[in-house]
């Protein structure tokens, strides 16, 4: 494919960017039109001096540069994706099209090829363009994963408020992934299914202590308790999910439910459970506290009892160097990592646990986001009086983007059950047909 300059938009159009009185240099317009050439989808840019490139043909996606600015920031930032993230964020950065679509766009001009005599030559050249204003974004850096630091990534992400949660979660509020046991069932369906699948796997009876690490807004507490009889236990680091739970276990009167505002490294050693869930708590635990994480469940769980453990892995490498990984360290996850399935079972295996039943759930979950995010689109007037408009724009391209991860098997995401390695018996039944139907 080859850009070509369309010329002059209406004046209309041109008005709603407001009046810059700079020139496109050319070595960006040229860069920007090699760029196109070789773009997986069809993409049209606009830029504030009345100027466009496109393709021939109809444009799948159109790229808004409202102020010359953002070429500046674009070129001269060491991360060229999360500075088209933020210029998106203050609306001095646009874009129309399939979010799916853009996002594939966006990945491309971040991590074009060019040559370095045009990419120099272009480097030099936005040292002409007026730099662009800074606005306050919601950025957070941290470093690592001691107790105090786990406290404010969780809570950065968490508490957002409830009620932005509930503009498109199910009813239940389960924040992970679901359960899609029929192509056409819904959402909450598919979070009912996950929930009663996890009770299945873990064998659940009355009597059972069970500890749910992340416990969420306590909808596998609650589930657990009502179905299977169990002393059910949570911790979690959110204020606005503790507060949510001890309102609910008020106004239900439910007696076998208790959640603490805890770390799991604050749990007392003396207590055990018979059975413990983590789900979608690995991925704030840090690679390096592997050891510690796993063994401190060892040491809480019972004799003859079991441990599920839900997380997300990555099939690529992952190093913090990743566009997707940058960007949601700098906006959504503060301090997530994320391992290979490999080095998750190796550390099971090492803090002396048996590997039971390993099972993949990566369209699940792809699924799971598509629906967040459809939701979070439809209610969002909703979600704008419960946060704010930049909040939504980062959670849209959060979600969508994290769906293609799955999509693509960049990411995947298992339920791995586990025992005590000294455990000889086995308590499983022998296939999952009576198990798990």
């Amino acid at each position: 494919m080859v850009a070509t300059e369309a010329g002059l938009r209406n004046e209309s159009d041109w008005q709603s960017y407001g009046r810059f009185d700079c020139d496109l240099p050319n070595n960006i317009k040229s860069m920007f039109a090699r760029a196109m050439g070789t773009s997986p989808v069809p993409v049209a840019v606009n830029f504030w001096n009345q100027h466009e490139l496109r393709v021939a043909g109809q444009a799948q996606v159109t790229f808004s540069f409202r102020h010359p600015g953002v070429l500046r920031s674009f070129l001269h930032s060491y991360d060229r994706f999360v500075a088209l993230v933020e210029c998106w964020l203050k609306k001095d950065f646009e874009f129309k099209g399939r979010t799916d679509d853009v996002l594939t766009a966006i990945e491309h001009f971040a991590n074009f090829g060019h040559s370095k005599g045009n990419l120099v030559r272009a480097w030099f050249d936005a040292f002409r363009l007026p730099k662009i204003h800074s606005l306050s974004l919601p950025r957070k850096s941290l470093d690592g994963h001691d107790l105090i630091e786990d406290r404010i990534a969780i809570q950065h992400h968490y508490d957002v408020s409830n009620e932005f949660y509930k503009s498109f979660l199910d009813p239940m509020l389960v924040y992970s992934c679901g359960y899609f046991a029929e192509p056409d069932c819904s959402l909450a369906e598919a979070q009912q299914f996950k929930l009663d699948l996890i009770c299945k796997k873990l064998l659940l009876k009355p009597g059972d202590r069970l500890l749910d690490i992340g416990c969420g807004w306590g909808a596998l507490l609650r589930h657990a308790a009502t179905n299977y009889g169990v002393q059910a236990f949570g911790i979690t680091l959110s204020e606005e999910q503790y507060q949510y739970n001890v309102e609910r276990i008020k106004a239900d009167e439910s007696a076998n439910i208790q959640v603490m505002l805890c770390d799991y490294r604050e749990l007392s050693h003396h207590i055990q459970f018979n059975k413990i869930v983590s789900v979608g708590m690995i991925e704030h635990v840090g690679i390096a506290n592997y050891p510690e994480y796993f063994q401190r469940i060892h040491n809480l769980l019972a004799p003859g009892g079991l441990f599920l453990n839900h997380g997300i892995v990555t099939n690529t490498e992952f190093n913090s160097a990743g566009f997707r990984e940058r960007f949601i360290h700098s906006y959504i996850f503060p301090n997530g990592e994320l391992s290979s399935l490999t080095d998750v079972v190796a550390n099971m295996k090492q803090t002396n646990f048996e590997v039971v039943d390993v099972d993949c759930w990566r369209p699940h979950y792809a699924k799971t986001l598509r629906a967040w995010a459809h939701n979070l689109e439809s209610n969002y007037a909703k979600a704008l009086q419960a946060s704010d408009e930049q909040t939504i724009r980062l959670w849209l391209m959060y979600l969508y983007g994290s769906a293609r991860g799955f999509e693509n098997n960049d990411l995947s995401i298992y339920q791995v059950l586990c025992q005590h390695i000294n455990d000889k018996y086995w308590r499983l039944p022998s296939n999952r047909k009576g198990w798990l139907a």
